[in-house]
């Protein structure tokens, strides 16, 4: 199977700004609510991508054709404790429910823990998006916690799960599809 993660390039600001504008996909990634314009884009794409941090790692999650259909990343990595938190989203929607996000999240998952030597990747989810939920779960992520009424999405408070993988449940799993 291809590598679905690339590295970021200038040419995907045009596609990742446009996604912005998704109020429904920015309610379910936590995405910032407010206008983007091309020089605060330009200004992430500098201060994340270009100059980023020994803390985050950012990919494009490509599509079959080669154009940016997502992006997944690990954040607050912190290498004394070992673990890092994912975020992934396909801002596509030509790219949604064809498998993309799972194969970048296992890609991702090698990542932090092959790679990096991380021993815990955690994340949170909004607890109304159910399919974000059913692919962690898949791949072997398990409900933390929950912080109630954590996040303010079309007009009401939503639940915020806490999801987490560790290095042993990660090693298990992946030697069970081997």
């Amino acid at each position: 199977m291809p590598s679905r993660l690339r590295g970021i390039e200038e040419k995907d600001l045009v596609s990742i700004r446009s996604w912005r504008k998704n109020r429904e996909l920015l309610d379910m990634v936590h995405g910032l609510k407010y206008p983007t314009n091309e020089a605060m884009q330009r200004r992430w794409f500098d201060q994340k991508v270009m100059n980023g941090s020994p803390t985050t790692a950012i990919f494009a999650i490509q599509s079959d054709d080669g154009h940016i259909a997502g992006v997944c990343q690990l954040v607050e990595i912190v290498s004394i404790h070992q673990r890092g938190k994912l975020g992934i989203y396909i801002g596509s929607e030509d790219s949604r429910g064809l498998g993309l996000g799972e194969q970048a999240l296992r890609e991702l998952l090698r990542f932090g823990f092959d790679d990096l030597n991380l021993r815990k990747i955690w994340l949170e989810v909004t607890s109304i998006n159910s399919p974000a939920i059913r692919l962690y779960k898949k791949v072997g992520f398990q409900t933390e916690g929950v912080l109630r009424q954590h996040y303010f999405s079309s007009g009401k408070f939503e639940n915020v799960d806490l999801m987490s993988l560790l290095l042993e449940e990660y090693q298990r799993i992946r030697q069970l599809s081997l």
